[in-house]
């Protein structure tokens, strides 16, 4: 921890949950989704529907970020093996939390 001084500078920022779908079944592991939430910043959480249900429909990435002005909803390319997947990320919630 750094103490309190008058040069000590806070960057305005926000920890948001993104539900990632898309990712082919065989990227899905803590690494893709940590991967996919490091492009906005840090990654503080990655939780998968799949680890109770079995179903491997989505993964969530718990990330702070220093977009403030507008939700995180977009597509993107995810390359796997040299092939490329379309992928979407929105803001969401988690179902379980599970540390890194």
């Amino acid at each position: 921890m750094t103490p309190w001084s008058k040069e000590l500078v806070i960057r305005p920022g926000r920890e948001v949950w993104i539900r990632c779908f898309g990712v082919p079944i065989h990227a899905r592991c803590p690494g893709t989704f940590t991967s996919i939430g490091q492009q906005w910043n840090v990654v503080l959480l990655v939780e998968f529907s799949s680890r109770e249900s079995g179903l491997l429909e989505e993964g969530r990435v718990l990330f702070s970020t220093e977009v403030i002005d507008r939700p995180l909803n977009c597509v993107f390319t995810l390359r796997v093996n040299g092939k490329d997947f379309a992928c979407r990320v929105v803001e969401g919630y988690p179902l379980n939390t599970q540390r890194l």
